[in-house]
């Protein structure tokens, strides 16, 4: 491990070069949404209302005094390399959205930060010393009334090659599938992790590998082992959803207060195949949703028989201004959240996007949107830094204000 990892979460996404305008279709501050038994089983998993007003948080950053910028890989998030310069900031950022009435964010313990030895390639239950800072997190998140909704596991990013080489084992990887001990492992620190919680009121639900639908939904070929060309199983995916069936038992047996899923790169009908292999292994459906046309996502909606949210909600792929500008910023500083801020044409393209996902998510009997991200690219709030690098406060964008305020007073 790296004692300091600059990497970027760019989306290789198509460039869609349409401004899309929905005059009328504001959401009102406040949302009406049903309380709906399937995923409400208790008051520490009710959905919020305010649960349009949510962000997704999948990588913390942050500039430290020395000058270094830091910006982990998933499992690090809450290891010392990136939680000891970086917690403080974080902090600050729960306080910040706590005082504009956020309630919820998706935040990424991934299990294998606090129970996976790479060197060995074997995993505990009896967690390392990282966990502690999972703890001071939840307490802080608590403090502030907001809930994390947890991501556990991630599938690889195909195009990274550490995600599929070196770090593999700390992602959702064949050997959790195709080695029997090597699951028991696994399943143990499963079942110690949802324990350990199974009380606390800062956790608001549980999606336990982020994006499962993209192993399922690439079988093995003649040319292909299965999806990123692992050997992840044979096309029935047999083995597999009997893993996938294992967790859910496990943690639905370790944990009776909070709801978990499975959750899906794009929306999938009823009837189609992955759905079906995840569909009685989830207490919700989780659907990330990245589209220019949001009304045209849900062209194809149909009703569910689970309660529906959006893990991920946004723009798809990279938005460029009128002189070819990266929305996200421009110069060596780009992938950073500082000025820069993005200009105002930038900035139009986010607020109408946002506005339509909330229209179309109510029409659609949606749960929840978590924004894709906070802070992170500019596209809902900026860091400010003064010239000693230290952190002075926030810059909203238009869409990130939009947002705060469907969270009301």
């Amino acid at each position: 491990m790296k004692n300091r990892l600059v990497c970027f979460a760019a989306l290789c996404l198509v460039f869609v070069p349409t401004l899309y305008a929905f005059a009328g279709q504001d959401a009102s501050a406040t949302s009406t949404l049903p309380n709906t038994p399937g995923i409400a089983i208790t008051s520490a998993s009710t959905l919020n209302s305010s649960s349009f007003a949510s962000f997704n948080d999948s990588f913390t950053q942050c500039l430290g005094t020395d000058g270094n910028y830091y910006w982990g890989a998933l499992f690090q998030t809450f290891a010392p390399v990136v939680f000891t310069p970086c917690h403080l900031q974080m902090f600050a950022d729960f306080d910040f959205l706590s005082q504009h009435h956020i309630k919820t964010v998706r935040l990424w313990p991934v299990l294998s930060t606090f129970a996976y030895d790479n060197s060995t390639q074997t995993w505990s239950s009896n967690f390392n010393s990282s966990i502690a800072n999972l703890d001071k997190t939840l307490k802080k998140l608590a403090q502030d009334h907001i809930k994390a909704y947890i991501t556990l596991m991630s599938t690889p990013d195909c195009s990274d090659p550490p995600e599929i080489g070196a770090n593999l084992g700390y992602y959702f990887n064949p050997s959790l599938i195709n080695n029997p001990t090597t699951q028991d492992q696994f399943i143990s620190a499963l079942q110690a992790f949802v324990a350990r919680y199974q009380n606390n009121p800062a956790i608001y639900g549980y999606d336990l590998v982020n994006e499962m639908s993209l192993v399922l939904a690439n079988p093995p070929t003649k040319t292909s082992q299965g999806y990123c060309n692992l050997p992840y199983d044979t096309a029935d995916f047999t083995k597999t959803q009997a893993l996938l069936a294992r967790m859910y038992t496990t943690v639905k047996g370790a944990d009776t207060v909070h709801s978990f899923t499975f959750s899906f790169d794009h929306l999938y009908s009823m009837s189609s195949r992955v759905f079906t292999m995840l569909s009685n292994d989830v207490d919700f459906y989780d659907f990330h949703a990245y589209s220019n046309d949001p009304k045209a996502f849900y062209q194809n909606f149909g009703s569910y028989t689970k309660p529906v949210i959006h893990g991920e909600v946004g723009v798809y792929g990279t938005q460029y201004d009128k002189n070819g500008n990266d929305c996200e910023g421009t110069g060596p500083g780009a992938d950073r959240n500082m000025l820069p801020a993005m200009p105002p044409e930038c900035q139009a393209i986010w607020l109408a996007n946002a506005r339509a996902f909330v229209y179309q998510a109510k029409l659609h009997n949606i749960q929840a949107l978590f924004f894709e991200l906070w802070p992170s690219l500019k596209m809902y709030g900026v860091r400010l830094y003064n010239s000693s690098n230290v952190f002075t406060g926030y810059q909203l964008t238009s869409g990130g204000k939009y947002i705060f305020s469907l969270a009301g007073a």
